[in-house]
């Protein structure tokens, strides 16, 4: 879990800013797994809350969509959103707001910035040649038990 002690900017002046390094060798959200998550958030008193900016970079465990490995890929995760103050309701577009005394759990805007940065068809490697369409085995271990004309991967024509 990401928690932002926010304790200081919540009755600070607008415009006021701080930084808060975040350094996190192991997070498990939802349906995503993220090691090494790190970088600086930016964090700006605003009207209504307390805006979010930073750019953090991780590894985020994917499906190989050729061999259906499972793979840690490099990824960077934009931030840019505002957490609303306490006794705010939570929406779609504000899914993080400020408890009663200053923390934020910033998990949704993590989980939302790291599934758009992992590309729509991942692969472990450029040249993994797959699965046999046949008998379905793992072509790069050598799992097909099918007749040797058949062990071709199938193109890739995305």
């Amino acid at each position: 879990m990401l928690r932002v002690d926010l304790s200081t900017l919540m009755h600070a002046p607008t415009g006021t800013r701080e930084y808060a390094e975040v350094n996190i060798s192991d997070l498990k959200l939802e349906d995503l797994h993220l090691k090494d998550l790190r970088g600086q958030l930016l964090l700006t008193r605003v009207a209504h809350g307390i805006l979010v900016k930073g750019e953090l970079t991780a590894q985020a465990e994917v499906e190989c969509v050729r061999c259906l490995d499972l793979f840690f890929m490099p990824v960077t995760i934009e931030l840019d959103h505002v957490i609303r103050n306490p006794g705010t309701p939570l929406t779609e577009e504000f899914p993080v707001h400020l408890s009663g005394d200053g923390w934020a759990i910033l998990d949704p805007l993590l989980r939302e910035g790291a599934w758009l940065a992992i590309p729509a068809y991942p692969v472990c490697q450029p040249d993994c040649p797959g699965l046999c369409p046949v008998c379905g085995g793992h072509l790069g271990r050598g799992e097909c038990v099918c007749p040797s004309q058949t062990q071709e991967p199938i193109p890739d024509d995305r």
